[in-house]
């Protein structure tokens, strides 16, 4: 029991966190500083971002645009992708630091480590372009670069962060956002996936959004939820029943045991009561020997007394 409890709990667990992918929403409306159009764009899940890109086929080159709506007066925002895993460490980012006084600078930054302060750096692909600018709270990091060994399937990361009064980055926050800003990244579908434990509808990549297989496939999830809770009622019934048949067990057994000492009871009785009646006869007799020995002595003491009388 514990153990389906376990199951439909975890399962429960990964469908409710799960996010699907982003859909498409009319960001292309934003009118860039630069006057670029761009041809994708999809808003990211965390952190009030946006990411908007062209990718050229015949180059393997990408335009990106990565849009920080609310940015802080004197922040850090950072925009990063890892050619060679999905965690922080090998991932290579582009960094914007906006000043309080205004002024904005954008740069390449190599992440070789968790301890990283986002020092400048060169990239292990070709950069192109990298350039920074702020208007109405936003922050836009633009790049143009060499997709990493021409892979259109890329881990991505975005972050923000404070800047110190002497223009040192500070860590970002850990809070839930925070955790949460990283995912995948597909130039040529232009899917964007947050990963928050995508394992239970990760079948939705291979799944077109208009194909009717995609209702089929949330169905089944469905089913295998609403299947496990009959299983969990079942089996809670299941144990009702087995403690219920137990008890009852338990008072028959007490009552035969009472039953048979009461019969051992009166059997003992009835014992002590032949044994006593077989006995009278023993005691009468004794007690007329005894009576017949106290007569004869008394006669033979009268007859002593009569003898010393001379009579």
């Amino acid at each position: 029991m514990a153990s389906i409890r376990n199951l439909f709990l975890l399962f429960l667990t990964s469908f409710t966190t799960t996010v699907v992918p982003a859909t498409s929403q009319p960001y292309n409306t934003y009118t860039f500083p630069n006057n670029v159009d761009y041809a994708a764009c999809e808003g990211l899940p965390v952190l009030e971002s946006t990411l908007h890109w062209n990718y050229r086929p015949s180059s393997g080159a990408v335009d990106v645009a990565f849009n920080k709506a609310n940015a802080k007066g004197s922040s850090w925002v950072a925009w990063a992708i890892n050619p060679t895993s999905n965690g922080m460490v090998g991932s290579e980012a582009f960094v914007a630091i906006h000043k309080s006084d205004g002024s904005i600078k954008a740069y390449t930054s190599p992440i070789t480590s968790c301890e990283t302060m986002l020092q400048e750096g060169n990239l292990t692909f070709p950069i192109y372009s990298v350039s920074a600018t702020y208007t109405n709270g936003h922050v836009i990091i633009f790049a143009s670069f060499q997709l990493p060994f021409n892979r259109t399937l890329v881990n991505h990361a975005w972050q923000e962060g404070l800047v110190s009064d002497d223009g040192t980055l500070r860590p970002h926050s850990f809070s839930r956002p925070n955790l949460q800003s990283f995912g995948t990244l597909d130039f040529v579908s232009g899917k964007v996936h947050g990963i928050l434990n995508t394992d239970v509808l990760k079948g939705f990549d291979i799944l077109d959004a208009h194909n009717i297989w995609k209702k089929t496939y949330v169905g089944i999830i469905i089913s295998l939820a609403i299947i496990a809770v009959i299983l969990e009622v079942i089996t809670w019934i299941w144990v009702c029943n087995k403690k219920m048949v137990k008890k009852s067990e338990e008072h028959v057994d007490i009552g035969q045991q009472r039953a048979q000492l009461g019969r051992y009871t009166n059997l003992s009785s009835n014992i002590n009561e032949v044994v006593g009646n077989a006995a009278l006869p023993n005691q009468l007799h004794c007690m007329h020997q005894l009576q017949s020995k106290r007569l004869r002595k008394e006669e033979i003491l009268k007859e002593a007394n009569l003898d010393r009388k001379g009579i």
